[in-house]
């Protein structure tokens, strides 16, 4: 799985911060437009800043997403010393990945937060899991969902390394509880994201 492209500025107009970037539509576009609104709201820390506006655009010019959301003061602090370092946060999606029956494909580290981080992971049986994928990517991610500080991506993809699932998560924007981002697959369902028509299951 490669990105096409990435962050290229970000800027203040008034009381805005505003982040480009580029991307594919699809899974691309949804990855850069989380590490723009990382980016964003790292950047807006400490300044009065109230609105962080993004846009991913493709190789034409053509915009592939783009979202305007309220920052808030939040407890998550970008800054915040580590305390979870990048062999900490490899060795541990490794280990709960394992527990889960899933590869690791990569994992990328980010030294903000408190450390964090986007992974990838490929399911033996890639379209079951994100069916029920809900229960199951929460305890992939294990701590790092369940204090609402740091923010992450997981990836889930098929046999070819092709995305089909997406599920992020960014503190200190959108609301008081953070802000989620997904993007599903065409034609696949999932119980993990909002308005997909599979009913939600229990976990076993």
């Amino acid at each position: 799985m490669n990105s096409s492209g990435g962050i290229t500025s970000i800027t203040v107009e008034g009381d805005t911060i505003i982040v480009s970037g580029t991307a594919n539509q699809g899974a691309d576009s949804t990855r850069t437009l989380w590490f723009e609104t990382v980016a964003g709201v790292a950047f807006a820390q400490g300044t009065s800043a109230k609105w962080l506006d993004r846009e991913v655009t493709d190789q034409g010019g053509q915009t592939t997403d783009s979202a305007r959301d309220a920052l808030t003061s939040g407890s998550a602090d970008a800054f915040a010393p580590t305390t979870l370092s990048e062999d900490e946060f490899a060795d541990g999606v490794r280990t709960r990945a394992s527990a889960l029956g899933l590869d690791v494909v990569s994992t990328t580290y980010i030294g903000l937060f408190g450390g964090s981080g986007e992974i990838v992971v490929q399911p033996e049986d890639p379209k079951e899991f994100v069916a029920h994928a809900g229960w199951q990517v929460a305890e992939l991610l294990g701590e790092l969902g369940q204090d609402q500080k740091r923010p992450y991506l997981v990836t889930v993809v098929d046999e070819e390394h092709v995305p089909l699932l997406i599920l992020a998560y960014v503190p200190n924007v959108g609301g008081d509880q953070g802000q989620g981002l997904s993007w599903l697959a065409p034609n696949l369902q999932s119980d993990a994201v909002w308005g997909s028509t599979t009913a939600a299951l229990d976990a076993p």
